[in-house]
């Protein structure tokens, strides 16, 4: 019992140490603790925290941004005005403006958010991929991106490693 206390003890340091990356990846097979852990470690990490879990429902564009918004927003009730306004407008924006929309209005944010998705293995929509891969590409500084999955999302992770952009918790490391 000792001994898995210590395991856990590691892989927090590793999910703390990742909040200098772009992006922390927790991928891993069902049944491994990876939703346990990150809420074990969002409790005791001391940082501003917004929690999105994602079922097969949520494969739409509009529908994942409205989620992160009202995610952001409690955190930060200041912040995403603009792109809750644009989701609720007759005419809505095209998807690379929404997405603008999302990157510029999280640029503001006034202070770090840990902006945790979990299930992401669930998203197979493209243009939800894509707002992803942009959301990392343009960062807003503050923001800290986690996705917990069971497989390894396409975002492009080969590029993330290669330049050392990304912490990864992989199903080896949670199996004590």
């Amino acid at each position: 019992d000792n001994e898995m206390a210590k395991v856990r003890k590691k892989i927090v340091k590793r999910l703390e140490k990742g909040l200098d990356r772009e992006l922390i990846l927790v991928s891993a097979p069902a049944g491994l603790g990876k939703t346990t852990l990150a809420s074990q470690w969002l409790a005791t990490c001391g940082n501003t925290s917004a929690w999105l879990s994602l079922d097969e429902h949520d494969n739409d564009l509009e529908q994942v941004l409205r989620y992160v918004c009202a995610a952001v927003r409690h955190a930060f009730p200041e912040v995403c005005a603009n792109l809750q306004d644009a989701l609720s407008s007759a005419s809505l924006p095209d998807n690379d403006t929404l997405t603008d929309l999302l990157i510029d209005e999280l640029s503001a944010l006034p202070g770090d958010l840990i902006l945790v998705l979990d299930d992401y293995h669930h998203i197979r929509a493209p243009e939800v991929h894509h707002l992803l891969r942009q959301l990392l590409r343009y960062r807003p500084p503050r923001l800290h991106l986690v996705l917990l999955t069971r497989f390894d999302p396409p975002l492009a992770l080969g590029r993330l490693r290669l330049t050392q952009r990304i912490a990864e918790i992989r199903g080896a490391d949670l199996r004590f």
